[in-house]
């Protein structure tokens, strides 16, 4: 799997120019970033160029035509990452299984029950392993394309599902906000994870990190993955990628969110892990 953590590094980078963007108010590449992009876009190939142009680029809508072309002809099914952690997610949303000596953690759900039964629940399967090990489905921030198949996996396999309290809130009162098609996929308000604290499964250990930005209670996270026995240390950042086009950059480089975010990607405990891995 060479390519696809080559593709991890380079995008490692283009976050780089994520956070050196929202200390510049112009839309221009400064040379530093731009030097990083030209090498996540290297790293990238066409098997994932629409990765990285979402996490890297505010899209025009030539570059979401084009995007959208790679799209169709790269279409991603469940794909083994590294020896103990699979990609079970969509073209549009991710989703992640890590599995352990004692089962599976799920890392979101999908918009709805069907997609995770066809996406998670039967990629599982394709992959060889059986949902019903799933035993945790870490939401790791609050919007509907992410805990929208939690309830139905906690339903059906007896999952726990584990999110920040600020998301469970952000979740709870966004009934009555949600577009129609998530309001009644909202899941039930079950474990609570905080700053700091280590989820253990068997042999897996994972440390959650809040770092606000795309919601207040956005969960990152740091674990351990092997790869043909070597073992790499992951931080999964979340919701690090830019909007899709210009007039959707308020919300997400609005000051207040900056302000709060950034620190949180600068902090020490981001500096041993080796590979970031978005989603």
């Amino acid at each position: 799997m060479p390519k696809f953590i080559g593709m991890i590094a380079g995008v490692a980078l283009g976050l780089v120019s994520t956070a050196l963007f929202g200390q510049n108010a112009a839309l221009t590449d400064p040379p530093a970033v731009a030097a990083h992009l030209a090498e996540a876009r290297e790293f990238a190939g066409d098997l994932y160029l629409p990765v990285q142009q979402h996490l890297c680029y505010i899209h025009s809508p030539e570059d979401e035509a084009r995007v959208a072309d790679r799209k169709a002809r790269n279409r991603l099914g469940p794909t083994p990452v590294f020896d103990n952690f699979y990609y079970v997610g969509t073209q549009e949303v991710s989703a992640w299984a890590l599995t352990t000596s004692d089962g599976i953690i799920l890392f979101d759900s999908l918009n709805n029950p069907d997609e995770a039964k066809a996406y998670i629940v039967q990629g599982l399967r394709d992959l060889g392993l059986n949902p019903g090990q799933v035993k945790y489905v870490v939401i790791t921030h609050g919007h509907g394309d992410h805990f929208g198949g939690a309830q139905y996996i906690r339903d059906t396999f007896g999952a726990r599902l584990v999110a920040s309290a600020v998301d469970w809130d952000v979740m709870a009162n966004g009934i009555n906000r949600f577009p129609p098609q998530w309001r009644d996929v909202v899941p039930q308000r079950d474990m609570v994870l905080a700053d700091g604290q280590t989820l253990t499964l068997g042999d897996a250990s994972i440390t959650f990190h809040i770092t606000p930005g795309h919601t207040q209670g956005t969960l990152s996270s740091i674990f351990r993955v092997q790869d043909h026995g070597k073992s790499h240390v992951v931080a999964f950042g979340v919701a690090l990628g830019f909007p899709p086009t210009p007039n959707r950059c308020g919300n997400t480089f609005n000051p207040t969110r900056i302000s709060v975010g950034l620190p949180t990607l600068r902090a020490p405990r981001w500096v041993s892990p080796t590979i970031l891995t978005p989603t």
